[in-house]
């Protein structure tokens, strides 16, 4: 996959308002049923980029909740994989809105 080619097609105003979309308080402990459903969204999205979608579910000690990692594929080939992450999750100190100077 080229990526130069890959980030040419990035909107990064949609990238944005995605972002807005699923911010917000998404603790495991105060809102578990956010959580989930922006996994599902999370889910959701990707299914409509045409990306083959999957889920890793866990426990942690201590968590009366079953967490759930979203994974997306493009395709299978036999070319470099290029991954790309991030957590739809919050940390319990830091409850706030995300900020537009984050650099997206």
């Amino acid at each position: 996959m080229d990526l130069t080619k890959f980030l040419k097609q990035v909107d990064s105003e949609k990238l944005y308002q995605q972002v807005l979309r699923v911010q917000g308080v998404k603790h495991p402990i105060i809102a578990p049923e956010k959580l989930n459903e922006t996994a599902d969204y999370i889910k959701s999205e990707f299914e409509k980029y045409g990306l083959k979608t999957q889920e890793h579910t866990f426990t942690v000690d201590g968590f009366d909740f079953t967490f759930r990692n979203i994974e997306g594929s493009l395709n299978e080939s036999s070319e470099p994989e290029m991954l790309i992450t991030s957590h739809y999750d919050t940390v319990f100190s830091l409850l706030l809105p995300f900020p537009r100077l984050w650099g997206l």
